[in-house]
């Protein structure tokens, strides 16, 4: 079962202080959290091991993908248009005969905060590690090694037609 939807997790994208520098993260509005959660329980249905069944667990994930964009220098104007997919881990124990159910969750990002916008029923197997994939839009992927060579006196390479 699949649900595409877009529901938006943040209402905005505020800064707090870790360590020495300034950190994003989101909030999760009270509507948003009860959306959430009713579209978790109409895809989980009874499942509750190895799946994602809280709205504060959306949260945490756009929370995280906020940071890992920023300890990756990311700056805010360029992270309109990445997207993540999170699928949580699978059992420990490789005797685990079942495969049982999990959830992939798609997780947006534009320029107003993150959406969820798709979660899906999907089956893990055992001994697999959670799945936390974060693409960038290939504008920032641009911007960003722009960035990265600039203090070397390096521009990137034109695309070369082959």
């Amino acid at each position: 079962m699949k649900i595409e939807i877009k529901i938006k997790i943040s209402t905005e994208t505020l800064t707090r202080k870790i360590g020495e520098r300034p950190v994003a993260y989101v909030q999760l509005t009270t509507t948003a959290a009860a959306a959430i959660k009713s579209v978790l329980d109409t895809v989980n249905g009874n499942a509750m091991a190895f799946t994602v069944h809280e709205a504060l667990d959306v949260l945490k994930l756009a929370d995280r993908a906020e940071i890992y964009l920023d300890d990756r220098c990311v700056p805010l104007s360029d992270r309109a248009g990445a997207q993540l997919v999170y699928v949580p881990s699978s059992p420990r124990a490789a005797a685990y005969k079942n495969s049982p159910i999990s959830t992939a969750l798609t997780l947006s990002r534009t320029s107003s905060g993150w959406f969820l916008t798709g979660v899906e029923r999907c089956v893990v197997w055992p001994l697999r590690r959670e799945r936390f994939v974060l693409t960038i839009s290939d504008k920032a992927a641009e911007n960003l090694v722009r960035r990265t060579l600039r203090p070397f006196g390096r521009a990137p390479e034109a695309n070369k037609a082959a």
